[in-house]
């Protein structure tokens, strides 16, 4: 499956929990340039809540719905991390992935910029820079494949 593929397998995704919760829909991806995967997805949590950015560290994709590694309350209560619309830095990223519970990658540090929103038709690119941590999504969104590699 090629990136723009598993772009729009995400963007028509809808985010569970760990223990099977819904949580809401894949609002938009962030890309790792250095790795070319998808390694974050903002995530709707409520009409009243701001979007939450969760790692897909661990994700699966299973037909249209994207099982994510961690409960609803942990991503509920997650950071919310200021001026997010075209990039991560580093430092945001770092955060995002230590109170996820992740140890950051200690590569060469990239640009993870964000590539998509609620329609694939209205996918952007910015710049910014990223840590890269190495997570992408599965090659067969209708298995019961991981959606996410840790590497």
């Amino acid at each position: 499956m090629n990136l723009k593929d598993e772009l729009d397998a995400l963007l028509d995704a809808t985010a569970y929990d760990s223990t099977g919760a819904k949580i809401g829909a894949v609002r938009q991806l962030y890309v790792d340039d250095a790795s070319g995967k998808i390694t974050f997805a903002t995530v709707s949590t409520g009409i009243f809540s701001a979007d939450a950015i969760v790692p897909l560290h661990g994700a699966r994709l299973i037909d249209d719905e994207l099982h994510l590694a961690h409960t609803r309350a942990v991503v509920r209560d997650s950071p919310r991390p200021d001026d997010t619309e075209d990039a991560l830095t580093p430092q945001k990223e770092i955060r995002l992935l230590e109170y996820y519970g992740i140890q950051p990658a200690t590569q060469t540090p990239g640009t993870t910029r964000r590539d998509g929103d609620a329609t694939p038709a209205a996918a952007e690119t910015g710049t910014g820079t990223g840590t890269g941590t190495g997570t992408g999504t599965a090659s067969e969104p209708e298995s019961d494949k991981p959606a996410a590699d840790s590497t």
